[in-house]
């Protein structure tokens, strides 16, 4: 079974390579970001559907998504405990998709084991029947092993992907914004063109690697 770990700053062609490998190689699509946004549906009942996935809105700050609607009471408690929140008027603050995503992460981590999400998308790759794409790997500075994620693909026997877009670049918003530092069996994939010339690259590496 193909497994391939894509990586790269926001923006930088992630979901559109994963997107391209599920509609036109078999992939399924898998993402550690995955369990963060079930459970925060559940933390916000009645929200639209589709509310985390949309990359048009995914820093688009949002009235919905402030704390005050947030039913998670332990979420909310742990915010205030690290002084990310620290008065109560700043739960009716409208919050992005994003933030929430990367805070609630933060959270899990800390109150259910720093592999967690970890866990979750291993026993869903060891499931998996086709080929699996896993969009979005992170470097989770705050972990015992802040490249555990790649380190997974890597362990199941998969390549990691290094998507370079030039003009956008790893920052320093939030801990897993972080660069990952790259292994010698890792590929590069540059994104310099427009999206036909970066999926004509995918489908050239893909065949390679099969």
């Amino acid at each position: 079974m193909q497994l391939i770990g894509l990586a790269g700053p926001k923006k930088s062609g992630k979901d559109t390579i994963a997107d391209h490998l599920v509609a036109n190689h078999g992939f399924v699509k898998i993402g550690f970001a995955d369990k963060i946004r079930e459970e925060l549906r559940a933390a916000y009942p009645g929200l639209e559907a589709g509310t985390f996935e949309n990359q048009v809105f995914k820093d688009v700050n949002d009235i919905s998504l402030a704390l005050e609607h947030c039913e998670n009471l332990g979420f909310i408690d742990w915010l205030r405990h690290r002084r990310v929140v620290e008065i109560y008027a700043e739960l009716s603050e409208s919050r992005s998709p994003r933030w929430l995503q990367q805070q609630w992460g933060d959270y899990r981590r800390a109150t259910a084991g720093w592999d967690y999400f970890i866990c979750d998308v291993c026993e869903r790759i060891e499931a998996s029947t086709t080929p699996v794409v896993v969009s979005g790997l992170r470097y989770a500075a705050s972990a015992p092993i802040p490249t555990a994620e790649a380190g997974l693909i890597r362990q199941l026997g998969g390549w990691v992907w290094h998507i370079d877009r030039p003009g956008y670049q790893a920052s320093a918003e939030h801990t897993t914004e972080i660069a990952l530092p790259r292994h010698s069996r890792d590929l590069t994939i540059d994104n310099d063109g427009d999206v036909k010339t970066l999926l004509d690259v995918v489908d050239l590496t893909v065949g390679a690697l099969a």
